[in-house]
């Protein structure tokens, strides 16, 4: 008697593989949808997928005119900390600039200091931030005598808390920075604001709404 015996299919598969070339066998093993080292039988092959990457809400977000203002402790050129919590019950100015000593940040600063008895008298508190180190601003407050606090964001929470650390372009290249910003914030809202400041015009923006805020306070 004799027994017919068929080979298996992994058998059927050595065997036909066995006789090809190696670059035979790739191009069989990828028609299958499998990698030329994968043992028969093993899961089709499918690209990787990617994964979304969410930015935290509040590097997605600008706050603006009527939204709770972020607080903030920050160091400043004196040595001494500043606190936006700290001034409640009168308004604050701060305002954000990109580098210490150069000239738009210049020009903002000494304007604002040249008027800061003005400003004072009004009841408002001037605090510039940036994200210099504080030796730069020490630097910066001593060279042209800036009479209110300079905050060193090192980290960059606040101006990303605040929406200002944006993705910037000069001179056709890209880089992320600070955007000219200013808010002025009262009990801990934010009354006014501007983005894109232009630094000779700043002054004269930070007067009218003062002016304009004591205006809508008056019965």
């Amino acid at each position: 008697m004799f027994i017919l015996s068929y080979p298996t299919a992994s058998a059927r598969h050595t065997v036909v593989n066995a006789s090809r070339s190696p670059r035979a066998r790739l191009q069989w093993a990828l028609s299958r949808g499998r990698h030329a080292s994968s043992p028969v039988g093993a899961s089709r092959w499918a690209p990787p997928t990617r994964t979304a990457v969410h930015r935290p809400s509040h590097l997605r977000m600008d706050v603006g005119e009527g939204d709770r203002a972020p607080d903030f402790t920050l160091q400043t050129a004196s040595g001494e900390s500043v606190s936006l919590s700290s001034y409640r019950g009168k308004p604050v100015l701060v305002y954000f600039y990109p580098k210490a000593d150069t000239p738009g940040c210049t020009t903002q600063a000494r304007d604002l200091n040249a008027s800061l008895s003005e400003l004072d008298a009004a009841g408002l508190t001037v605090i510039g931030v940036s994200r210099d180190p504080l030796p730069d601003l020490e630097a910066f407050r001593d060279k042209y005598n800036l009479q209110f606090p300079l905050a060193s964001d090192g980290d960059g929470h606040v101006t990303e808390a605040y929406g200002v650390w944006k993705l910037r372009k000069m001179f056709g290249k890209e880089f992320m920075g600070i955007e000219r910003s200013s808010f002025i914030v009262k009990d801990g809202k934010i009354v006014k604001a501007w983005r894109g400041v232009k630094s000779d015009q700043h002054l004269e923006w930070v007067k009218r709404s003062l002016k304009e805020l004591d205006a809508s306070a008056a019965p």
